[in-house]
Formats: structure tokens, C-alpha cells, sequence
């Protein structure tokens, strides 16, 4: 597995289709979260600041029982945005 770098557009483009998908996957059966989290954390390499996408992951991490790394990424959430 080898991230490569994304023009900026591409890269807002993939996390918005991201942030979609993930969305839906909280209402239905549990995916195979390898993906769902490499795929947030690959575009969160592209858009560090943008919370939405690293609440998602935060959330993949607990759904998927990797509770120390969903906890980092809750408090990355709350440091940035407490509100």
C-alpha cells in the first residue's frame, strides 16, 4: 500500500465522497473498517484541519474497537473545535 499525492481538487473531492460514505455506513451493517479508516486516514493526509472527515475516523476507530486511537482522534476534535 502506497499513498500517492492528489492534486488539492481531487483530494476535497475524495473526502466529501468520503465523509458520504462513511455516513452512511453508521446506519448499516458493520463494514470492514481496514478500509473505511485507511480511506479517512488517507484523506485526512490531504486535509488535516477538516474535522468532519477525523470525527468520522474517530468514530471508525471506536466501531472497529481501537479505542486508544479513537480516543486521539476525539481529542484532536475537541482541542480544535470544543463546540
Amino acid at each position: 500500500w502506497r499513498a500517492t499525492a492528489l492534486p488539492r481538487a481531487s483530494a476535497k473531492a475524495a473526502a466529501k465522497t468520503l465523509m458520504q460514505l462513511a455516513g452512511s455506513w453508521r446506519i448499516r451493517v458493520k463494514p470492514k473498517f481496514s478500509f473505511v479508516i485507511a480511506s479517512l486516514f488517507e484523506a485526512l493526509n490531504h486535509s488535516p484541519e477538516n474535522i468532519p472527515l477525523r470525527l468520522l475516523l474517530a468514530e471508525a476507530y471506536f466501531a472497529d474497537g481501537q479505542f486508544i486511537e479513537s480516543e486521539k482522534n476525539f481529542r484532536i476534535v475537541l482541542d480544535t473545535d470544543p463546540h
